[in-house]
């Protein structure tokens, strides 16, 4: 799901809305918000590092596999700041088994809130 629309039309609150219904209903993976007054915690540069580990957090099969793929990888991809390195090494990893394990978790759902002031 996509939501668009000019600055002040309420798309935070949509996101925050459908974090919190899905974490009532058990399936949140993750919920990230650019927000401007914590630029320094979340920025793009941490973006799927971010959500790599609230995956992590909350399940530990997902857990284990993340250490295995940082245990892995050289300590120049582990420090990386580049969004598609990331995503490449840690975010979809984790995604891939979840589909492929006969008893995969449910879909987790991860809701991303970009800021756009």
């Amino acid at each position: 799901l996509w939501v668009c629309g000019v600055a002040g039309s309420g798309k935070s609150s949509i996101a925050l809305s459908v974090a919190l219904e899905a974490h009532h209903s058990g399936v949140l993976g993750a919920y990230y918000c650019f927000n401007t007054a914590h630029q320094a915690q979340l920025n793009p540069s941490n973006l799927f590092t971010t959500i790599a580990c609230q995956l992590a957090a909350r399940d530990k099969a997902t857990e284990k596999h993340l250490i295995t793929l940082t245990q892995g990888c050289d300590i120049l991809i582990q420090k990386s700041t580049n969004p598609s390195v990331q995503l490449r090494t840690f975010l979809l990893p984790l995604l891939k088994p979840a589909s492929d394990s006969p008893s995969a978790q449910p879909c987790k759902i991860i809701v991303i809130d970009a800021v756009d002031e």
